[in-house]
């Protein structure tokens, strides 16, 4: 059985609300920055790969009252917020040492995934990484869904993705996929466990 995971909120904490009051203290610049920057089509572009760090910063404060110095501290404090969940990095160990074939599907920047890659070392423990920003296309969109199963020759029956997000594990399911949603991060290595039980492969 293949396992494929996201990194947010799965491999990864993922907060955005935390990473806003880092750099913005007050409440009223917290909900500012929320609308101007995080809940923008530019955040999406940004997870595909089709614009540049350095514009997105600068649209976001063309549209909005904020400092382009706080703009740009939390666009870079995006990967530092991704703090790694230790009872997944132990089970990605785990599981690849038992011969589980890993996998990795997710939405993400550039700037943040190449600093996480620089900074971590347990993405040695995978197969093959599909992140969004390098092919164009973000998860709830079938063609991601594709081409990791082009990419990586996995059949989707034979595959389980795990995401926080319920859109992106319905569209999983939609593709033919076993999908599973992580509600708890603290809970995401159990219950990757907890499948493979279920499908034979136990720990």
């Amino acid at each position: 059985m293949n396992i494929v995971l996201d990194i947010g909120n799965v491999i990864c904490y993922w907060q955005p609300q935390r990473l806003v009051a880092s750099v913005f203290p007050h409440e009223v610049e917290q909900r500012v920055a929320l609308e101007a920057v995080i809940q923008q089509e530019d955040w999406l572009d940004l997870d595909r790969g089709k614009l540049d760090l350095d514009t997105a910063i600068d649209k976001a404060h063309h549209r909005s009252s904020l400092p382009r110095a706080q703009i740009a501290a939390l666009y870079h404090a995006v990967p530092e917020h991704l703090a790694p969940i230790p009872a997944m990095v132990t089970a990605i160990e785990e599981l690849a040492k038992a011969g589980v074939p890993l996998y990795i599907l997710s939405n993400m920047h550039r700037h943040a995934w190449l600093q996480l890659q620089e900074t971590h070392d347990f993405w040695q423990w995978f197969r093959g990484t599909l992140v969004s920003c390098e092919v164009g296309c973000i998860k709830p969109e079938p063609e991601i869904f594709a081409l990791l199963c082009e990419r990586f020759q996995l059949h989707p029956g034979g595959t389980v993705f795990f995401d926080d997000m319920a859109e992106n594990v319905a569209a999983a399911q939609e593709f033919g996929l076993r999908a599973e949603q992580v509600v708890d991060p603290e809970g995401g290595a159990a219950l990757v466990y907890k499948v493979l039980e279920t499908v034979g492969a136990a720990r």
